[in-house]
């Protein structure tokens, strides 16, 4: 369960004790790397500015501070409930590290047709310009939970399961046309989805 104001760091290392734990149980031996947690390559401030002057908006400084001091992260990357905070990295999504809410879950999706076709262009253009995806929740092959920041720096995550767009359309997206739902911080955002990751893990291992 997170702990109240934990911090990003302190989730991880809260999930480093876990894996320890259950390390003894992981078979083959060689597969306790695909649990490890794993840090790429600090952002530039440079790449920083071209984001936030392409979109008009400032990224919150405490993503910004894991951008330029830490790099970004994943945890359990590519398998089921895993985490992943993108990099301008090559990787095997072939995502930027943040873009607009739509054109990011659909290049993820490799092209969601829904969006088109429930949204006029200038939603779409909205929701693009108002909330940035920059990583996500890998729950399964048809969901994920993608991480997003608001104009007000406040963070969130939206759900969307490819074969039930229409709960993604009534329960994130159409109420993203009148008002932000994101009420949390990086540190809470983070700490939230560790939990589902050592829950997930326990019960792997149990």
């Amino acid at each position: 369960m997170s702990i109240e104001k934990e911090t990003w760091q302190q989730a991880l290392e809260r999930y480093n004790n876990i894996l320890e734990m259950v390390k003894p149980k992981i078979s083959p031996e060689e597969h306790y790397r695909f649990y490890k947690i794993s840090f790429k390559e600090k952002e530039t401030k440079e790449r920083i500015a071209e984001f936030e002057k392409k979109y008009n908006c400032t990224i919150p400084q405490s993503l910004k501070s894991l951008y330029l001091g830490n790099g970004t992260f994943s945890v359990k990357d590519g398998l089921w409930n895993s985490i992943n905070i993108y990099s301008n990295q090559e990787n095997h999504y072939s995502l930027p590290n943040i873009g607009g809410l739509v054109e990011m879950i659909d290049q993820l999706w490799g092209g969601r047709p829904e969006f088109e076709e429930n949204f006029s262009v200038e939603e779409i253009g909205y929701l693009n310009k108002n909330y940035f995806v920059f990583g996500h929740y890998f729950h399964d092959d048809n969901v994920y939970s993608h991480f997003y920041f608001d104009r007000d720096g406040n963070f969130e995550d939206v759900m969307y399961d490819q074969d039930d767009f229409g709960s993604a359309y009534d329960f994130f997206f159409k109420p993203l046309l009148t008002k932000s739902l994101a009420n949390k911080t990086f540190d809470e955002l983070i700490s939230s989805k560790i939990d589902k990751v050592i829950e997930n893990l326990k019960e792997e291992f149990s």
